[in-house]
């Protein structure tokens, strides 16, 4: 696997969200356990801050602020 070229939403096998990765994430084979490891364990969607958590190092992850104009 490589880094999304787009966001990827990723469900169980119920259709339901578990999470949401962002352009850009390096997805792994570890990765993929990783979060679904998370997942069972939680039982619920997993948000950016804990995906952060769980990957620091990743970059697609850090916050990005888009300047707003002045007027």
């Amino acid at each position: 696997m490589s880094k999304l070229k787009e966001p990827k939403v990723l469900t169980d096998f119920n259709n339901d969200a578990v999470c949401i990765l962002p352009i850009g994430f390096e997805l792994t084979d570890q990765r993929w356990d990783a979060i679904w490891a998370l997942h069972e364990k939680l039982n619920r969607f997993i948000g950016h801050d804990e995906l952060l958590e769980l990957f620091p190092d990743e970059p697609a992850l850090w916050e990005k602020r888009i300047e707003q104009p002045k007027n």
